[in-house]
This record gives C-alpha cells, sequence and structure tokens, in this order.
C-alpha cells in the first residue's frame, strides 16, 4: 500500500483526532482514560505493528512541528547516545521506574496527570534530542509495544528486488528503524517501526510497502 497525498492527509487527520481525544481528557480530568487507548494499541500490534506510536500517540504528533521547524531552520539536535545504541535493553530502565512510580502514587494515594506530564517531558527532549531518543529509549509505551509488535503481521517492508540501496529511506526514518545488510540493501526493523510512512514516500522505486508478507 503505497503513502498517498490521501493517505497522508487521512494520518494527519487521524493524529489530530487522537490529540483532541488527549486535550478533552486532560482537561475533564479523565486523563487516566487514555490508557484504555493505549491497551487497543497494544492489542493490535501483534496485528498491526506500532500504529499506536505512528498515529495515535499525542508525543510523536507534537514531535512533528518541531521537526520540521528544525528542519527548516537547518538546526541538528543530538543524536541518540551510543551506550543505548549498544545496549538496547536499557530501555527497560524508564519502563520500570513508571511502573513503580505508578504503583507508588497509587499507594500514596496521589492523583496527578502522569501522562501530561510525560508529554511535556517528551516535548522538551525532542527540543534537544532527535525522535529516536524518545522513541526508541525512553517511552515507556513504546518499550512495551516494541515486544508486542515484534513479529506483526502486518509491516512496512522492502522489497529487496526494487531496493536500489540509495538510503534515502534511511536518511528520513524518524527512528533509525531501518538497517543496511552486507548487499547494500536496506530492511525494516519492525519492532521500532512506527508506520509513520515516511520510507514510503522517500524511496524513488516503490520499493516499500505496509503489507501482510514480502514479495518474491
Amino acid at each position: 500500500m503505497r503513502v498517498s497525498n490521501k493517505h497522508g492527509w487521512i494520518r494527519i487527520a487521524t493524529q489530530a483526532l487522537f490529540l483532541g481525544m488527549f486535550a478533552f481528557l486532560l482537561f475533564a480530568g479523565r486523563l487516566q482514560l487514555w490508557f484504555g487507548i493505549f491497551a487497543i494499541g497494544i492489542v493490535l500490534s501483534p496485528l498491526l505493528g506500532r500504529v499506536y506510536c505512528g498515529w495515535m500517540c499525542p508525543m510523536n504528533t507534537l514531535f512533528k512541528p518541531i521537526s520540521r521547524l528544525y528542519a527548516a531552520a537547518g538546526w541538528k539536535r543530538l543524536r541518540m547516545p551510543r551506550f543505548i545504541t549498544a545496549h538496547p535493553l536499557i530501555r527497560i530502565v524508564p519502563l520500570a521506574a513508571f511502573i513503580a512510580g505508578m504503583i507508588a502514587m497509587r499507594k500514596a494515594g496521589i492523583s496527578v496527570p502522569i501522562l501530561a506530564f510525560m508529554t511535556l517531558a517528551a516535548v522538551f527532549l525532542t527540543l534537544f534530542f532527535e525522535e529516536a531518543f524518545w522513541h526508541n529509549a525512553v517511552c515507556p509505551f513504546g518499550t512495551l509495544l516494541s515486544v508486542s509488535s515484534r513479529t506483526s503481521v502486518l509491516r512496512h517492508r522492502i522489497q529487496e528486488d526494487k531496493c536500489i540501496s540509495c538510503g534515502k529511506c534511511q536518511k528520513v526514518c524518524p527512528v533509525h528503524a531501518i538497517d543496511t545488510g552486507d548487499d547494500g540493501k536496506r530492511s525494516i526493523r519492525a519492532h521500532d517501526c512506527i508506520s509513520c510512512g515516511e520510507c514510503v514516500k522517500a524511496c524513488p522505486t516503490a520499493a516499500i510497502a505496509y503489507s501482510g508478507k514480502s514479495k518474491p
């Protein structure tokens, strides 16, 4: 499935809808209901991949205007620290801290909009670091989804026979989910891909598609 202009507008409209839902729940004092939406994303991830991250997450939606502003101004952000890239399991630490904090606040009877504070922290962090740092190392939701979507049925795939090894897909991937093989061909890691479709738009040979299986 190619990402057409129509498809792009559908994604933008979907992101706006979920961002509006997040804001409504926040101001209504019912932000805890957002965990239900995330649960839906978890349930769907073995089939659809990390569509929650790319289409539903308010944090990712807020990242986009920041990234466009930086790109237009020619500003560079810090890359993800190398020790995190070398030790991917370190992402379990923020997840454990998040869960422990939730349990501690519940036991203490403290009620705070933790998701709102997390969103502010994510946006602040993304002012200095590239998006991949939050998606691949810090976000507890992303960590859970990286496990549940590891063997997703539908995912973005690169047709090896059409790949010309130009690397354009890698340059636009906000989460660095595309690897280079020994033969120069590219492949996409399903558990890190957030189904944003940027690679599809960048590919000059239409080698990337969101599909259920690799084409021969």
